[in-house]
């Protein structure tokens, strides 16, 4: 996957991990930090089913339907072999409707510039 690509291919599949049932996704961008890492970030909206429970006589109920808001970054580390996804997600409004975006967006670039790897031999093969 190119490094353009990444962002939605992890969102994709992220989606289809939490089996939503709707989604919507927003290509991000290259963001160089002081770290010299460099984060291939996107965000999307996804429409999640929360449990799956049963009444007493063993009846699907009706499942509880979470929108979520999801900021991604994707560090590619090619002297290891791997990318790294840093995610955070948050209940929203709906697929149309986010609360505070642009402030959710600023902390997750506050998370991906305080990253480090501090022990390189977690990616020893």
């Amino acid at each position: 996957v190119s490094d353009k690509d990444a962002p939605k291919y992890f969102f994709e599949d992220l989606a289809e991990t939490n089996e939503s049932q709707e989604t919507k996704f927003i290509l991000g961008n290259r963001v160089s930090l002081p770290s010299d890492y460099v984060f291939f970030t996107g965000k999307g909206l996804q429409v999640i089913p929360m449990g799956r429970s049963h009444d007493i006589n063993g009846n699907p109920r009706q499942q509880e339907i979470r929108h979520s808001q999801i900021e991604l970054g994707v560090l590619r580390l090619p002297q290891v072999g791997t990318d790294l996804l840093i995610t955070i997600s948050r209940k929203c409004i709906s697929m149309e409707q986010t609360n505070d975006s642009e402030a959710f967006t600023n902390d997750f670039q506050r998370i991906l510039s305080s990253f480090q790897i501090r022990d390189w031999s977690l990616f020893a093969a």
